[in-house]
């Protein structure tokens, strides 16, 4: 790898289902969470924004569109598989005993980590969110970093604006760019919704074709395209370090 120029490389994340993992007792029906990162280079964020999916009045899908349909998907994963850009997911069980345990007992450490000093208590969801972003992040950073083929200085990381309050963001950025810092990093963080940052729209995409294929058992044969992906290391689906995963 090349050492002789530098890049930032920009990575947009975004989840489907909820972020609130209840044991199987409360849980009705299978559940899910999909949290999905994607780096995107620079120089291919125009051409990525023409690939995504859009209705007969040019208006952009969301995953959950019900005109979404297989056809769109498959055409837009197909064309992103094809592309620069790198996929992370990360997919947890959200309705296992096991599971609920972990973020019952990892958010009761944060919490009294925060009460000690004097800080604003977390709701089990929010610091779960922070949980997936984080993995998704570090998952997608490997193969993006390789296909750069230069030296990786700056990360510009947007993130759905939906999930954390004001307070809880402030203390997530703080944490990912001291972190990011520690390893030769600088890491822009940043909130947007999909109408201001259209490539937002990637990971929801990515997310929903899963969820709606484990949950729903829709978009089947894209999902399935995205596993072939998978088993041939062009994208990360990454179990994750806290939580048990949802079988695929």
């Amino acid at each position: 790898m090349s050492n002789s120029t530098s890049q930032t490389l920009r990575i947009f994340v975004d989840e489907a289902g909820s972020l609130n993992i209840k044991p199987a007792s409360e849980s009705a029906s299978r559940k899910a969470i999909i949290m999905c990162a994607v780096a995107v280079p620079p120089s291919q964020e125009e051409t990525l924004l023409s690939l995504l999916p859009r209705d007969h009045n040019g208006n952009l899908l969301k995953s959950s569109d019900k005109l979404m349909s297989e056809r769109h998907a498959l055409r837009f994963v197909q064309e992103l598989l094809d592309s620069q850009s790198d996929v992370s997911l990360v997919l947890v069980d959200a309705g296992l005993d096991e599971n609920y345990q972990v973020i019952s007992e990892v958010t009761e450490i944060a919490n009294r980590v925060r009460t000690e000093s004097r800080e604003r208590r977390i709701r089990a969801p929010n610091l779960n969110y922070e949980l997936l972003v984080k993995d998704a992040i570090v998952g997608v950073l490997g193969p993006a970093w390789e296909r750069a083929g230069c030296k990786v200085t700056c990360l510009d990381v947007i993130l759905d604006s939906a999930n954390l309050s004001m307070g809880d963001r402030k203390r997530f950025k703080q944490i990912l760019t001291e972190n990011s810092a520690k390893h030769g990093l600088h890491m822009e963080v940043s909130w947007c919704c999909n109408e201001d940052q259209p490539l937002l729209n990637v990971p929801d995409i990515i997310a929903g074709i899963m969820h709606r294929r484990l949950i729903h058992n829709q978009l089947e044969e894209t999902a399935d395209l995205l596993l072939r992906a998978w088993r041939d290391s062009r994208i990360i689906i990454q179990d994750g370090r806290t939580f048990v995963p949802l079988p695929t």
